[in-house]
């Protein structure tokens, strides 16, 4: 709707475009993209935003998780703004042209835009493919596309790869870039970029970080090429935009109870929602921390009195590993944080030297004192 919105009043020269004129530093011709540019820039924005309209509505699943409705406006915000980043520096060039339906033809494509096209035709494709691939999934699988068996979040790339694209594509005359479509390319690339390192973490805690190779990755999940013995290994947890609300999450060998990620707004911190009919959170917060059936043992203690070891837990962070000379033996072990209020919930046992604790290595201890039941 917005792109439609401001193709009209690019048209006929509307109030709204006039207005934005008149504060706008590109109004002198000779600075300005060309009227081509902007019809071509408009009309790639324009089929990417109904692109993920279409994704919103025949690709999103059915889910329980919320969203803060500060996310909600600011992904809605961000696309709005863009339909005005891919013209308002072209805005001096359209209001000198009077331009019409007659007027809106392509010259030959220069060799920037020939460089640049195939990057958003492809990124664009490559998208929508790994979007329809995780529609497809059943409830809680791993995706198996081979896009994420290099990258963390290959959807999440190929956002950057499009507006890196029209960042090239819509710069001005004698302008290597748009300044404009520039700054919303930092904005994705650092959203999404938390998102994608925020998602390692927590695959890392779900599975250990000696069980997936793709844990080694980069913010943007790149990695070196895989062995032969790896490469059955490689797919990865599924992270998901908000404006097409794919939902996918992952279990485990041992069959932990099911997991609901919440997006977040462009890449903006996330909590994961767990589904299951007993769920343990944090007391101060209410955020969820693990699953009742992810529970191994109930015979431990902490410092506040009973506690339980868990096969897996969520919403947390981890403080440095420290060596401790406990009641069973001597461990490697580091204190755990809830992630929303950062009070201190439990520890995480990184290694145990006595034969016989070995099994817990990897798994967590909640202290039931700090925990509440969350429905």
């Amino acid at each position: 709707m917005s792109s439609v919105f401001w193709g009209v009043q690019l048209l006929v020269q509307g109030a709204a475009v006039k207005g934005l004129a008149s504060y706008s530093s590109s109004m002198s011709h000779e600075k300005s993209m060309s009227t081509d540019q902007v019809f071509l820039t408009w009309s790639f924005m324009a089929v990417q935003g109904l692109r993920r309209l279409y994704e919103s509505v025949a690709l999103a699943k059915p889910s329980s998780a919320k969203m803060w409705f500060v996310h909600w406006f600011i992904g809605i915000g961000f696309y709005l703004a863009m339909g005005v980043a891919v013209w308002i520096e072209g805005v001096g060039a359209v209001m000198s042209a009077n331009p019409t339906f007659r007027d809106l033809t392509l010259s030959a494509p220069s060799i920037r835009t020939l460089l640049c096209l195939p990057i958003l035709i492809i990124a664009s494709g490559v998208q929508y493919d790994c979007h329809a691939h995780l529609s497809s999934l059943r409830k809680y699988t791993l995706p198996a596309h081979p896009a994420f068996g290099r990258l963390v979040c290959p959807h999440y790339t190929a956002e950057c790869l499009i507006y890196f694209a029209l960042t090239f594509i819509a710069a001005p005359r004698g302008a290597l870039i748009n300044k404009t479509i520039f700054t919303a390319l930092i904005f994705v690339t650092v959203n999404l970029g938390v998102t994608a390192d925020i998602g390692k973490e927590w695959y890392a805690q779900k599975f250990g970080e000696d069980k997936h190779p793709l844990l080694s990755a980069d913010l943007f999940g790149l990695q070196p090429a895989p062995s032969t013995s790896e490469a059955g290994l490689l797919p990865s947890i599924a992270f998901v935009k908000p404006f097409a609300v794919l939902t996918a999450a992952t279990t485990n060998d041992l069959a932990t109870p099911a997991l609901e990620i919440r997006p977040a707004s462009m890449g903006l911190t996330y909590n994961v929602y767990l589904n299951s009919d007993r769920i343990f959170g944090c007391k101060h917060c209410k955020t969820h921390l693990a699953n009742h059936d992810a529970i191994i043992s109930r015979n431990f203690r902490g410092q506040h009195g009973k506690a339980y070891l868990f096969n897996a837990v969520v919403n947390i962070t981890q403080a440095e590993a420290v060596e401790r000379n406990m009641t069973t033996g001597r461990h490697v072990v580091r204190d755990i944080n809830c992630r929303q209020c950062k009070e201190t919930v439990g520890w995480k046992y990184d290694k145990a030297f006595e034969p016989s604790e070995k099994y817990k290595e990897g798994k967590y201890i909640l202290e039931a004192d700090l925990l509440c039941a969350v429905y």
